[in-house]
């Protein structure tokens, strides 16, 4: 009786564990995986004419006409489409070598950093140049003699509400560099490593409208976030790995691209993924190396995929 007796104690423990062990999971599992994103795949949206062919695409901006902003390999850097995916134009053709992230400020100024330049560079509406951060060619951190920033394969940029300008030092000096509208240098924060506030490519930086700053800190496998100073908030690392991110329309999600797993996330502003969408392949819906992302008026996101050669529109249904 007493090994009976001991038998029967011993399941109902196992059993007890077992059922804590899948609440656990299916909480986790609840913060982790979101519903499929209602979208519908667009592969032919750009109209690439041969003399602009796009070739490993990296970044991807959209202004406040619809126009949309392609960085690539191709034998035209920096192209302008149209909102119905026309061929507009090369901007400052002859300049960029190595260019990775593009972004769109509030006044549709178009900034657009430069990994073998080792350069931020801002271009008005009209396609000149009005503002170069870095020296060319020129690796570093900072100049004493010319008191100016100097970048390491910076990847990304991001704005902050009252022009602040943030930087994502990514691919060589691993931290996020702050100055103000015009170019000069705030403040800087990070280094290479693993923790709080350390980073390893720190690829991809958005700034919300109360000001929080997200960086996908490729690597390490996480978004960190932190103030506008660059005080440490926290750490998300249940996504991935992040390559890209890009603030919805209403601001108050965020899309992640991860490279990786050849998916696209949308996530609250506290990290929950609330919904995803793609899967590896090369059909429409399909990834491989997502990796830059944005978001037009109507809310309808645009994916470039190194692999693929292609920048994917994803139209959200009405």
């Amino acid at each position: 009786m007493k090994k009976k007796y001991h038998f029967r104690k011993q399941t109902m423990m196992q059993r007890f564990k077992g059922f804590i062990v899948s609440v656990i999971l299916i909480l986790t599992h609840s913060n982790v995986q979101g519903q499929n994103l209602e979208l519908t795949s667009d592969l032919d949206f750009i109209s690439v004419p041969g003399h602009a062919s796009i070739s490993t695409p990296t970044g991807v901006a959209v202004n406040s006409h619809n126009h949309v902003f392609i960085t690539s390999s191709g034998p035209e850097k920096l192209v302008e489409y149209d909102a119905k995916g026309q061929y507009v134009r090369e901007l400052i053709p002859g300049i960029l070598l190595g260019p990775h992230g593009v972004r769109v400020d509030a006044q549709d100024n178009i900034w657009v950093t430069d990994l073998e330049l080792h350069q931020v560079i801002k271009i008005n509406p009209k396609g000149q140049i009005k503002l170069i951060l870095g020296q060319k060619k020129t690796s570093g951190l900072f100049d004493e003699q010319r008191k100016m920033t100097l970048f390491f394969k910076p990847a990304d940029i991001a704005f902050g509400k009252n022009g602040d300008i943030y930087i994502a030092d990514g691919y060589g000096n691993s931290r996020v560099v702050k100055l103000d509208k015009n170019g000069n240098f705030i403040k800087t924060w990070g280094e290479s490593g693993t923790k709080e506030g350390q980073f390893n490519n720190p690829h991809n930086i958005v700034v919300d409208d109360q000001g929080k700053v997200y960086v996908a800190d490729r690597h390490n496998k996480r978004i960190q976030v932190f103030s506008a100073d660059g005080k440490f908030i926290e750490s998300w690392t249940h996504l991935g790995t992040p390559w890209g991110l890009v603030l919805s329309k209403n601001k108050k999600n965020i899309y992640l691209t991860d490279g990786n797993k050849e998916v696209l996330h949308k996530l609250n502003l506290k990290g929950k993924i609330l919904g995803s969408y793609g899967t590896p392949g090369q059909s429409q819906g399909n990834f491989r190396a997502a990796h830059g992302v944005a978001v037009d008026l109507n809310g309808d996101i645009y994916v470039t995929e190194v692999i693929n050669w292609r920048v994917q529109k994803l139209i959200q249904k009405k």
